[in-house]
């Protein structure tokens, strides 16, 4: 009697455990879920990044090990692409005609280019590359290539969602940076 009665709480207990962690990733899905809207008016609105307003931190470290920091840069450009859109092919491989060495430690500029999955080899020796699904849920991001210009007290100057390639892309920051332009 004592061995089935041990028995029966084992399972039970195992059972317990069980559904506590299927109810833990359950809600952390409906969180995630949820954070992406909010109420406004009563009504409920994608929830948005604005221009003016201070940028989610990058908690992802990218290929070095190192974690993006806002403060050591003037301007922060920050480029979410995926491998399969022909327009963020079109810029992350034209992005080294972009930079002319000098300009580009003068302007204390700094790119990173944040994907879902692995680069190319020779893309991941040029920029520093930031490779997890949280940036993309941290920003918002629902469209690739958007491009978000960051000034060095973390603050969204632009965010960049209609970049049609490499051309519109150099045009639209520009206005931002002191990179010189080819």
């Amino acid at each position: 009697m004592t061995n089935f009665l041990f028995y029966s709480v084992l399972i039970l207990s195992v059972i317990v455990i069980i559904e506590m962690i299927f109810m833990y990733k359950l809600t952390k899905s409906i969180r995630d879920f949820l954070i992406k809207f909010k109420t406004m008016d009563d009504r409920i609105v994608p929830n948005t990044l604005k221009i003016g307003e201070r940028a989610p931190v990058i908690s992802v470290k990218n290929q070095y090990n190192k974690a993006l920091n806002f403060k050591n840069y003037k301007v922060n450009i920050l480029i979410f692409k995926d491998e399969l859109c022909g327009s963020c092919k079109d810029i992350t491989f034209k992005l080294h005609n972009l930079i002319d060495d000098s300009s580009y430690r003068k302007s204390k500029t700094n790119i990173s280019i944040l994907q879902q999955d692995l680069p190319s080899t020779k893309m991941l020796n040029m920029f520093d590359h930031y490779i997890h699904k949280k940036p993309f849920i941290d920003y918002s991001i629902d469209r690739v290539p958007t491009v978000f210009i960051i000034n060095n007290h973390g603050e969204i100057i632009s965010i960049l969602d209609k970049i049609g390639g490499y051309e519109d892309f150099k045009k639209q920051i520009s206005n931002y940076t002191s990179i010189k332009v080819s």
